[in-house]
Order: C-alpha cells, then structure tokens, then sequence
C-alpha cells in the first residue's frame, strides 16, 4: 500500500453525499412499499401481476439510465439533468396518490424517467471532483456508496413506518418531498463547480478501457439489479414466517445495516493508503459471486431454516 499524502475531500463531496442521502431515502421508501400498495385496497392487484410490474420498473431504471446520461453529458449538460430528473421523480410519486392504476402507470414512468437522468448525471459529475486527485477516488465514491446505504436504511425506515402509521398518500408525499430536497444541494453549488476540469484529462485515446468498463458495468449492475427482485422475495416471505420479531421495515434494511460498518472502514482506509483497483475489483467480484451463489442455493419458497444462509450472502 501507499500513503496518500496532501490531498482531501472538497466540501461538494459531502453537498453530493448529502443529496444522494435524501434521494435514496425517497427511492428506497417508496421501493418498499410500492408492491403492497398494488395488492392493497387502493389497487386490488394480484401478487403475481404486482411482482411482474416492480420487475418491469426496476429493469427499466437501468436502461433508463443510459438515456439520462447521453442527455446529461452531450444535450443537457449534467447538472440540468440532475435537477430535471429530480423534479419528474418527486412528480411520479406524487402522482401515486391518487389511486388508479393510470396514475400508476404514470407515476411509475415518470420515477424511472426521473431516475434516469438524475442517478448517473450525479455519478458522473461526482467523479470530476477527483480528475485532479485520482488516489482518493475510491475513498470518495465509498462516502458516495455510504451515503447510498444510509439513505436506503433511514428511508425505509421512515417511509415504511408512515406508511403502516398513516397510509400510503403520506408516505408517498414524504418520499415525493425528500426527492425535491435532494436537488438543493445542486441548485446551492454555482455552476462553474461542475466543469472545472481541463481538457488534458480526456479520454478518447482509451476507447478500449471505455468499452471494458462499460461492459463491466452495465454486467455487474444488470446482476445487482435483477437479484434484487429476488431478494426483495425473500424478505417478503421471511417477514412472514420468521419467529425473530424482525418488523418488515427492517427486514428490507438489512443489507444496508450490513454494509454501513464495512464503508466506513474502507473510507478511513482509503483515505490514508492507496492500492490497486483492479486487487479491489476482483476481490469485490469475487465476494459478489459468492454472494449470489449462496443466496441462489435458498429454495424457491424459503424455510426459517435458510434465513442463516441468506445473512451470509448479504454479508458477502
């Protein structure tokens, strides 16, 4: 390892956590209860029908992704995406308070519309904080990917408790408030903060590595996204027949509650010391694989008996 010497995290980096805080408390509160909201009394949607549209909305948030970035980075420029995407996805959930299942559907396009421009746009301009001070890239991403996981833990705690406590419209219009506050932080920081990176850092002589990571990627995160409907089950069905008293709040809040420790420890790390990514990457597939693995091992309709084996591929 190598010591990082004379260099720290500007004050954006923590405006750009901040806001991923409250929009990934907004996404995951509403995540969590979208699925019953469809099967409740305000749509009378059968499970199966249900779970079919949450697999639909979640896939097309990756693609839509695709979309919001080319607009961010060639049309738009990355910070109106930002705030575009911000104020259609805090509409989109809105809309879901009026029960129909058109508003449904329009809520639900708008919230992956919204996400689309919004999540990859804060990624990239994120990344450009650190073109001058590329050792403490890792660091910073994992403040970023901590504050994913708090915001993910708070907002389904918070979310779902006013959703058991008051019903789905409150819920809804505090998940629709927290995603127009994720914004304020963009709108605070002046413009310039967005572009200050010269053009000797371009990249277009590495169309190859461009390619590698873009596959690497869009791999990686199309897995994370889809065994996610898969994991989403089986805390359904755990919330159901387990004995440890565990709320269903939390039980979709055990993967973040896993992964804050081990962030924090990474930052502090690597802020100080600096390694090879590609060690960290491997490791991190690995570990991913394992993960899976174990978890697909769990029977289609899980016993009590495989919760054990299901915190271990979280852990992993």
């Amino acid at each position: 390892m190598e010591r990082i010497l004379n260099q720290t995290h500007s004050k954006e980096t923590f405006y750009y956590a901040l806001s991923k805080v409250l929009e990934r408390m907004s996404y995951y509160g509403f995540r969590s209860l979208i699925v019953l909201y469809m099967i409740g009394e305000s749509i009378q949607m059968e499970k199966k029908d249900a779970t079919a549209i949450y697999s639909w909305f979640i896939g097309s948030i990756v693609y839509s992704q695709i979309i919001g970035a080319l607009f961010g980075d060639l049309i738009l420029g990355n910070r109106k995406s930002i705030i575009i995407g911000g104020i259609a996805h805090a509409i989109g959930i809105f809309i879901l308070c009026i029960s129909s299942t058109t508003s449904l559907y329009l809520g639900l396009f708008l919230i992956v519309l919204g996400s689309g421009f919004y999540t990859p746009n804060v990624t990239s301009t994120f990344g450009k904080l650190y073109l001058s001070k590329t050792k403490l890239l890792d660091s910073g991403f994992t403040i970023f990917y901590l504050a994913i996981n708090l915001g993910a833990f708070l907002g389904v705690l918070l979310i779902g408790y006013l959703g058991d406590t008051f019903g789905f419209k409150i819920s809804f219009i505090t998940s629709g408030l927290l995603m127009l506050l994720s914004i304020v932080p963009f709108i605070a920081l002046q413009k310039e903060e967005y572009n200050n990176y010269s053009g000797e850092h371009l990249i277009s002589n590495k169309i190859s590595n461009i390619i590698l990571g873009i596959l690497a990627v869009t791999l990686f995160w199309g897995i994370y996204e889809i065994s996610n409907i898969r994991i989403f089950d089986l805390q359904m069905y755990f919330s159901e027949i387990s004995a440890m008293n565990i709320s269903n709040n939390l039980w979709h809040s055990i993967n973040s509650i896993i992964t804050i420790p081990f962030s924090l420890i990474a930052i502090v790390v690597w802020t100080f010391f600096y390694n090879s990514q590609f060690v960290k990457l491997i490791f991190g597939f690995t570990f991913g694989a394992i993960s899976y693995g174990l978890i697909y091992l769990i029977p289609e309709v899980p016993t009590e008996d495989n919760i054990l084996l299901y915190f271990v591929g979280l852990l992993f």
